[in-house]
């Protein structure tokens, strides 16, 4: 939410949210936006969550061409995604549980659709991930507050 408060008073027409431990494919944050401009019925689009790779050989050197589009219907892309400005404005982070609480990409997804906007995903494109799934590991570690995360979620 302070990356959204900072781009909103930027007046941004974008913000490319991604995790961390990501390293960013050349051109696709121009790629990505450039498709939102001319598709102004998307309003949050992400790089496919299984198009990563831990080995640097393997990620993509850019991504160029429109990206194929699908419509998502199970997560809000946080890893690598784009989000615009009016999606912003409409809907933000639950923050009741912490910033990051591991599940904030459901809760999103959640907000989103429940406000009216459609995230897309979309294939092609290999991004270098070095940690994937690390809040999963954390419940495998014994993270006493991940099923407390969860049920909140859920709810």
């Amino acid at each position: 939410n302070q990356i959204i408060d900072k781009a909103l008073a930027w007046n941004a027409d974008f913000v490319l949210f991604v995790d961390g431990d990501i390293t960013v494919v050349p051109w696709s944050a121009i790629t990505m936006a450039h498709t939102m401009q001319h598709r102004p019925d998307v309003h949050c689009l992400g790089a496919h969550w299984e198009g990563w790779t831990s080995d640097p050989s393997k990620a993509s050197t850019a991504l160029v061409n429109t990206p194929y589009l699908v419509k998502c219907d199970m997560i809000a892309p946080t890893q690598y995604g784009m989000w615009s400005r009016r999606l912003m404005e409409t809907v933000r982070f639950d923050e009741n549980f912490g910033a990051g609480y591991g599940f904030e990409d459901d809760a999103y997804f959640i907000d989103m659709k429940t406000a009216g906007f459609q995230p897309h995903i979309f294939f092609g494109m290999t991004y270098l991930h070095r940690h994937i799934h690390h809040g999963h590991l954390k419940h495998e570690n014994g993270d006493v507050l991940y099923e407390q995360r969860r049920e909140y979620t859920l709810k």
